[in-house]
C-alpha cells in the first residue's frame, strides 16, 4: 500500500510537472507568435523602404541620363562652334596672306617704277 501511495504521489507530481511544462510551452508559443508578427511588420516596412529607395534611384538614374544628354548636346555645339571658328580663322588667315602678297607686289612695283627698271616692271606686270 505504501508503494501504491508513493506511486500515486509521484504520478501527481509528474502530472503537475507536465501541466506546468505545457503552460510554459503555451506561453513560449504565444511569445513566438508575437515575435513572428513583429518580424512580418518589420519585413513590410523594410520592403516599403526598399521600394522607396528603388524609386529614388530610378529617378536619379533618369536625371543623370537627361543631364548626360544635355552635356552631349553642349559638347556637340561646342565642337561645331570650334569647327566654325577654325574655318573662319583659316579664311581670315588666307585673306591676310593674300593682302600681304598684294602689298609686297605693290612695294616691288613701286620700287621698280621709282628705279625705272623696265625689265623688272615687265616681270612684275606679267606676274599680276
Amino acid at each position: 500500500m505504501e508503494e501504491l501511495k508513493a506511486a500515486a504521489a509521484a504520478a501527481g507530481q509528474a502530472t503537475g510537472t507536465l501541466e506546468e511544462q505545457l503552460a510554459k510551452m503555451r506561453e513560449y508559443t504565444k511569445a513566438l507568435e508575437k515575435s513572428c508578427e513583429r518580424s512580418k511588420e518589420e519585413e513590410k516596412d523594410s520592403l516599403a523602404q526598399i521600394a522607396a529607395l528603388q524609386e529614388d534611384l530610378n529617378s536619379k538614374i533618369a536625371q543623370t541620363k537627361r543631364d548626360a544628354g544635355k552635356l552631349e548636346t553642349l559638347q556637340k555645339e561646342g565642337e561645331m562652334k570650334h569647327a566654325g571658328l577654325a574655318t573662319e580663322s583659316a579664311a581670315k588667315q588666307a585673306l591676310v596672306d593674300s593682302l600681304n602678297k598684294q602689298v609686297n607686289n605693290l612695294k616691288l612695283t613701286i620700287a621698280a617704277l621709282e628705279s625705272g627698271n623696265s625689265e623688272e616692271i615687265a616681270r612684275l606686270a606679267a606676274e599680276q
